[in-house]
């Protein structure tokens, strides 16, 4: 075999071997795809407030005291919540209960966690739809019971734009539920 012949049977080869190697880099890329959304779907189930022993009791305590499980039609007073709003100072209020400091943590762990889901959909994190068909009532109840208390706390705190994305969410979503259930 001469010098040329092996040059061509290289070249062939190589020539031969480019559509193998653009299909590889296209199922590399594919597959890339395909675990993003995978994440994204996968990330929007740590949302749904069920899957945690402790977000269970937290739920279960409120709804105890609150009964937030059913379509919530006003906002939850904001002192059974928190007692220390019948007060103008904002210094916590020393005797309050056990009970008293448990409720308030409660509900703030659960608008924590649903405003962390609310800004994870907003940047593209998690899965809107998965997360909205796991949680699109507990959010609109939830952010219906405790809206008074929200405002309360923007005031109190200075800080209006806390708990807006849940606010967003809750909105967006409950005026898409309101609009899904006038279709039958």
């Amino acid at each position: 075999m001469t010098l040329e012949t092996i040059e061509f049977i290289k070249a062939i080869v190589i020539i031969m071997s480019f559509p193998f190697t653009v299909v590889g880099v296209f199922l590399v890329f594919k597959n890339m795809e395909n675990q993003y959304k995978w994440n994204k779907m996968n990330k929007a189930f740590e949302y749904s407030l069920t899957e945690d022993p402790k977000f269970i009791n937290i739920l279960q305590t409120l709804d105890g005291k609150f009964g937030i499980n059913h379509a919530m039609k006003k906002s939850i007073n904001p002192i059974d919540i928190d007692i220390t709003l019948e007060s103008d100072t904002i210094d916590l209020n020393p005797n309050l209960s056990a009970e008293q400091v448990k409720i308030r943590n409660y509900v703030q762990i659960i608008l924590a966690r649903l405003e962390n889901m609310a800004i994870a959909i907003e940047h593209e994190i998690v899965e809107e739809e998965i997360c909205r068909h796991l949680l699109e009532s507990r959010v609109v109840n939830l952010y219906t019971a405790f809206e008074e208390y929200i405002k309360i706390l923007r005031i109190r705190r200075n800080a209006p734009k806390l708990y807006i994305n849940l606010q967003n969410l809750a909105e967006t979503w409950g005026a898409k539920k309101d609009e899904s259930s006038n279709k039958y």
